[in-house]
């Protein structure tokens, strides 16, 4: 993943993405952007399937499936609408917020993963 400015530090990134994001007290948050990136995390021996979506010109990656001992992504219908997305879509994301730069659908069914018609 790219910082969208090579000379931003990490922590500066923090900051920016922190303060961009806005969380309800659950730690949930809607998110617009355009997806820079499918399919990430997704292959042969990966377990974490997100893809990276561009919001206010950051990146957050999207994590819309994982298999990890024995759990698995809750979400499947998240999950179905993330494989059908190309990179250039634009989305709206309703996730948990779990660290800089990361959101999960998988934790809740009332998480989704929008497509926006061209032009939202």
């Amino acid at each position: 993943m790219q910082l969208p400015d090579t000379n931003l530090s990490p922590q500066k990134y923090e900051t920016q993405i922190s303060q961009s994001v806005i969380l309800n007290e659950d730690s949930e948050t809607v998110v617009k952007g355009r997806i820079s990136h499918t399919g990430m995390g997704c292959g042969s021996g990966q377990e974490n399937c997100h893809f990276v979506l561009q919001y206010g010109g950051w990146p957050i990656n999207v994590y819309y499936s994982y298999s990890s001992e024995g759990e698995t992504c809750a979400n499947e219908e998240a999950a179905r609408h993330a494989e059908e997305i190309n990179n250039g879509d634009e989305v709206e994301v309703f996730a948990k917020y779990y660290s800089v730069g990361s959101l999960s659908t998988c934790d809740s069914a009332d998480y989704y993963i929008r497509q926006l018609p061209t032009g939202d």
